[in-house]
């Protein structure tokens, strides 16, 4: 007959098994390539944050321009001021007669001048504000005052190279360069690695029975098939 009178049941449990002997041997590739993940990911996040430092360090530039102009403008005034009374005293004294018309004039010239440059300071304090305004994203009505009076110092101590170094290691730009400089090599030792053949050794272990029923067939699968090849 073309159809058998009673059905046959094969079933068949398959285990294969492929390992790369040369190009990718021991998953060599792979490791490589999460590892220059990581590096390049790494490489990001320390550039990110390198921007961010950049930002925050014009700001604090900004800041202490603000505060450095700001102390120039008390100066200046207190200078006007003194320039004033200077002109009051010469004017008492002209009216006296010990003092000559080419003296009042002189002080008068000297208010001008030193009134001028208070103007000049106002407009540079007015462009650093609007700069500092507009690296932090404020508003034109908010007025950015200022406690410090003067920035701090700080006491360095150590030779030239070590202080060089340490602040080398603060960078994170030069981080994210030495963690480029590792992904370059990474990728250097993958590029050499593909020079490889691609040769894989594989097996396989198929288990497989034939019975009248199911059941009959399931509980027998013990018939081993070995594959091994190259």
């Amino acid at each position: 007959p073309v159809f058998p009178p009673n059905a046959l049941y094969e079933p068949i449990i398959s285990f294969s098994l492929s390992q790369p002997v040369m190009k990718n041997m021991g998953g060599y590739q792979d490791r490589r390539a999460v590892k220059s993940a990581k590096l390049g990911a790494l490489a990001a996040e320390l550039t990110a944050q390198r921007q961010v430092e950049v930002l925050v360090y014009d700001a604090l530039e900004q800041y202490w321009n603000l505060v450095i102009v700001r102390r120039l403008i008390d100066a200046r005034k207190k200078s006007v001021q003194f320039a004033r009374q200077f002109l009051d005293t010469t004017e008492e004294e002209f009216k006296l007669g010990t003092a000559e018309e080419t003296d009042v004039l002189a002080a008068r010239a000297n208010i001008l001048v030193r009134d001028d440059d208070l103007k000049g300071l106002r407009e540079v304090e007015r462009g650093w504000q609007e700069s500092l305004r507009t690296q932090l994203a404020m508003g034109p009505d908010i007025y950015i005052d200022n406690i410090e009076k003067e920035p701090p110092l700080i006491d360095l101590k150590g030779t030239i190279a070590s202080r060089i170094g340490g602040a080398l290691e603060m960078r994170r730009d030069y981080k994210a360069s030495k963690r480029e400089l590792e992904l370059r090599d990474v990728e250097l030792a993958v590029a050499k690695n593909e020079r490889w053949p691609s040769m894989d050794l594989y097996s396989t272990l198929d288990l497989n029975e034939i019975g009248g029923s199911m059941s009959n067939a399931w509980s027998s699968v013990n018939s081993p098939n070995w594959t091994v090849g190259m």
